[in-house]
């Protein structure tokens, strides 16, 4: 069964705060490291079926242009390796 997350980044404008928003809207691990490279371990070792939805990414997009790109990159890379997994960016 496939499982749905919904992540708001409203008002979100830096690293801290993003990987703050992932942590508490996605079941992550105990030891997530709070960066992309962590980010990436965590979802290419998911086995279930995993939805994620990202929405008023505008903000974030404008303070964190660099890290959003690549953001952008690394879910385009979970997607392409990981069929399970599934990410879509809405402004």
């Amino acid at each position: 069964m496939e499982k749905v997350f919904y992540i708001d980044l409203s008002g979100v404008k830096s690293k801290e705060q993003f990987h703050k928003v992932l942590e508490r809207e996605l079941p992550l691990p105990n030891h997530y490291g709070m960066n992309l490279d962590a980010l990436y371990d965590v979802l290419t070792e998911i086995s279930d079926k995993w939805n994620i939805i990202i929405y008023n990414s505008t903000g974030f997009r404008c303070s964190m242009e660099k890290y959003f790109d690549s953001f952008e990159k690394l879910c385009r890379n979970v997607m392409s390796e990981c069929e399970n997994i599934r990410i879509r960016i809405y402004d």
